[in-house]
This record gives structure tokens, sequence and C-alpha cells, in this order.
């Protein structure tokens, strides 16, 4: 379904190889992680960051391929542990969430904005899950509050510190990236001011327009 979506939807896509192999990167690593630490440990479902997956994604090359990722993502999450169902809602609703609040990334706190969305998505869900179990104890809610919080800062923090380095050793610019050339301190910036002023303030109305 991912390599249909790719030829269709993204056909330029299929011409960076360079962006397949961190898709599928993302895939294998993302599997293998699930496979070796969520079976025989219920718990630990609820705190794998795989909304930093989406969101990832999502900066680097599209929030619509994001979304059709997670959904994969999701499924497989499902297929592994032992609640498949709720366990691919959780995550497709996590991951789906943080997607939408970094679809135009413009700031840093924007990183945090989506770490609390997720774990909000995420306690919503798992709570939901839970109540139509019948397990309402303050005790079990607590827990499930506790590990929807980790997660989304482990998600914020995750994305915040893999988004440079990805996009460095894939060949992405990044709005990161962008932001950080664009910074008033960057030395071509300064020298631009400094030694033709009347083309810098030009640049920066021409920009602003642009925009």
């Amino acid at each position: 379904a991912l390599v249909l979506y790719v030829h269709h939807f993204r056909p330029r896509l299929a011409d960076q190889p360079r962006s397949l192999l961190l898709i599928g990167l993302v895939l294998v690593l993302t599997v293998l992680a699930v496979k070796l630490i969520v079976p025989g440990r219920d718990l630990w479902a609820y705190v794998l960051p795989l909304a930093a997956l989406a969101v990832l994604l999502a900066l680097l090359l599209g929030a619509d391929l994001a979304i059709v990722v997670n959904i994969v993502l999701a499924t497989c999450f499902g297929l592994i542990g032992s609640n498949a169902f709720e366990l691919s809602v959780i995550a497709l609703i996590g991951g789906l969430a943080g997607t939408i609040v970094v679809w135009r990334f413009e700031r840093l706190n924007t990183f945090f904005l989506a770490g609390l969305v997720i774990a909000v998505a995420n306690l919503a869900a798992s709570t939901a899950f839970a109540l139509l179990a019948g397990e309402v104890e303050p005790q079990r809610l607590g827990i499930l509050a506790a590990l929807a919080a980790f997660n989304g800062m482990l998600s914020a923090a995750l994305t915040l510190g893999t988004l440079a380095i990805f996009g460095y050793l894939f060949g992405i610019t990044t709005t990161l990236g962008l932001l950080e050339l664009a910074h008033p301190t960057q030395p071509l910036f300064r020298r631009l001011l400094t030694e033709a002023p009347g083309t810098y303030h030009h640049s920066v109305v021409i920009a602003n327009l642009a925009e």
C-alpha cells in the first residue's frame, strides 16, 4: 500500500533514493523495536513514542506521506502487541495528532505543543478503551495518564533531537535548518547588513511578500 501511494501520489519521491531509504529505515527499525520490547510487556506498549516517527516524517517528507506511514506502523504495532485493535488505534491517533500540530512548523515551541497534544490524544484513547473494558480504578487511570505524559514528552524530545541529524544524513532541507540560516546573527546576514544595508532590507521585504 505504501509503495502504491508513493508511485501514484508522490512520483517525485520515487526518484529520491535517500528519501526512500529513510522511509524503509524508519519502518524496519520501528518494527524491530516493537518486536523486541512489546511482547510480554503490556505497559511498554503505551510508552513507545511511535508518534515521533510520524512527526519526524511529516517535517522531513510531508504530512500526507507521514499519515500513510503512520497507518502502516500502527497496523504493525497492533499485530505484534497483545491488544491488536487497542494498540493500533492509540498509535494511529497519537501519530495523527502530532502530524496535524506540525503541519506548518515555524517555531521550536511547536515541538512541545506536539508533545502535549500527543499525550492528550494517547490518554483519551487509552482511557476510552479502559472504560469500555470496565477498568475504572483510579490507580489504573493514573498509570495511563503518567504513561501518556511520558510518551508525549519522549516523542517531542526524540523528534527535536533527530530532525537535524536525519535531515543532514539524507540530504533533506528542513524548516528548522532554514530558520537557523535566516537568524539575524548568521554571519552572512551580518555582513550583508553592514556592507549593503539597502540590499539587506530589500531582501527582507521581498522574502516577507513571498511568504
